[in-house]
């Protein structure tokens, strides 16, 4: 699972869709919804596990562990600003 600091969620499940490109455009495509929001950082929500060996070389290269981590704990809860918004672009 990856997220944003207010909470806004993006999930990937490894054997079917969406994959990481699907997460990556979700996420382009919120900021380009939410203009205002002051999340733009896509945090994983998971950890790199030296123990796994065999995961060392995504580790090393795969986009996914490029960007940072954060501690499901720190994220924020959601703020109702989203929600507010959804409700003004319905007519």
């Amino acid at each position: 699972m990856y997220t944003t600091r207010q909470g806004q969620e993006f999930l990937e499940v490894s054997s079917k869709a969406p994959d990481f490109k699907d997460v990556i455009a979700n996420f382009e495509t919120y900021k380009l919804w939410y203009p205002n929001a002051t999340d733009t950082v896509l945090y994983r929500t998971f950890r790199r596990n030296p123990l796994y060996v065999w995961r060392w070389r995504d580790y090393a290269f795969h986009p996914r562990y490029q960007l940072p981590y954060l501690h499901p704990d720190d994220v924020l809860p959601r703020t109702d600003t989203i929600q507010q918004s959804q409700a003004e672009r319905k007519p």
